[in-house]
């Protein structure tokens, strides 16, 4: 009878001591995180991923060595930069069936410790802060009242299994023909996210799905102050807090309308840019998902919050340099506490469908307001972006 097979000895103190003394550009290549920050996650999320005395002697009696918290977080790290697992357990002296128990364990720490996605609207000074970041994009005074810019998005997945998702496989299947899992994503004018809500399945329309996330319920329960309003792109409803663009039919009348939806796109791109940047940085969503339907939602809430932290570092302009290197990519329910994201996934026939209207047909004072405040002031759409836009419509 053959007996059991022998353990791997590991010496992991040099695979760490070697992580610690990389050069700074290629730390940042592996593991896109500056050292400084990599620390600071590593202390918030210490306490949840330390072994126990006990688990750290029984690891050096099995394999001579214990997986060290740095270890866990490096290979975590790699795992969202795009490194595959057998990659991973290779260069790190990993069994490959520990790597996704690794990954799970740090992704539950980081959303449990690190609490950077808040759209704090009870907080007079944040509102402001976060309107003064747009303003940088269009001019003070001239297109005020953001401070949230908004939209879905969809990221590519293997086909769910049906145990999963109550048999309900379609509901995740898109119209662009794949499945995916959707998003709905709100960020500041520095493309930091303030809100994220996953509560729906990816064929459910982009009205639908915000229409369920706390955002809406924070808009339509008026705890957002009246001077203040998110923009969003023509999918969704126009209101006096939620601006939409004006349609086709309505800018070939009025051409403030035009400059109206000029400005309203300088700060709506930011979301778009916001996505750009999250797909560029992290190369596990550069192709489909292939986690489990509960493992999904906490990956990309982790690497969002991740994302805002190399934003406060980098700036936007940094993911550029980091595609580069990598090669370019192929392509709540909360009582509105946005720190507390629900990711309890609704089917589109258990979701409440909101009856939209065409945008321009909505009353809304705000819109009117700024489209003749920008009349006012003699502004049009300029030259480069009218000759853009006539080639869009070709």
């Amino acid at each position: 009878v053959t007996g059991r097979e022998r353990n791997i000895q590991r010496n992991r103190d040099g695979i760490r001591s070697k992580i610690l003394d990389m050069k700074p550009s290629l730390f940042k290549r592996h593991y896109r995180l500056v050292k400084e920050d990599f620390q600071s996650v590593l202390g918030a999320i210490l306490p949840d991923i330390e072994l126990s005395d006990m688990g750290k002697r029984m690891a050096s009696v099995s394999s001579a060595s214990h997986i060290d918290p740095v270890l866990r977080l490096a290979i975590t790290l790699r795992f969202l930069a795009g490194g595959s697992f057998l990659d991973i357990a290779f260069g790190y002296s990993v069994c490959e069936g520990t790597i996704f128990a690794i990954v799970k364990q740090v992704f539950t720490a980081i959303d449990k410790r690190i609490q950077n996605i808040n759209f704090d609207y009870r907080n007079p000074e944040r509102l402001r802060e976060l309107k003064s970041t747009f303003e940088k994009q269009s001019g003070k005074g001239i297109f005020f009242g953001t401070v949230a810019a908004g939209d879905g998005v969809v990221f590519r997945m293997h086909r769910p299994r049906s145990d999963e998702v109550d048999d309900n496989v379609t509901a995740f299947y898109t119209r662009k023909g794949y499945f995916a899992y959707s998003m709905q994503g709100f960020c500041d004018g520095n493309c930091k996210f303030v809100h994220i809500s996953m509560k729906c399945t990816s064929s459910t329309h982009d009205s639908t799905a915000y229409f369920v996330s706390s955002m809406q319920g924070i808009i339509s329960e008026g705890l957002l102050p009246p001077m203040y309003h998110i923009v969003l792109d023509e999918a969704y409803v126009c209101s006096n807090q939620e601006l939409t663009p004006w349609s086709v039919g309505a800018v070939k009348s009025r051409e403030d309308r035009d400059t109206f939806n000029y400005f309203l796109s300088l700060h709506r791109q930011n979301i778009e840019r916001a996505f750009g940047i999250l797909v560029a940085r992290w190369g596990l969503l550069w192709r489909s998902l292939r986690l489990s339907m509960k493992t999904i939602p906490l990956a990309l809430k982790v690497c969002c919050k991740l994302h805002n932290i190399c934003v406060d570092r980098f700036g936007i302009n940094a993911t550029v340099e980091v595609v580069k290197e990598d090669h370019t990519p192929q392509h709540e329910s909360q009582a509105h506490d946005p720190s507390q994201l629900s990711t309890t996934v609704l089917w589109a026939d258990e979701v409440p469908v909101r009856q939209g209207t065409r945008s321009d047909l909505v009353v809304s004072c705000t819109r009117d307001a700024l489209t003749l405040h920008l009349r006012t002031l003699g502004l049009s759409r300029p030259t480069h972006s009218k000759i853009y836009s006539k080639l869009q419509r070709i």
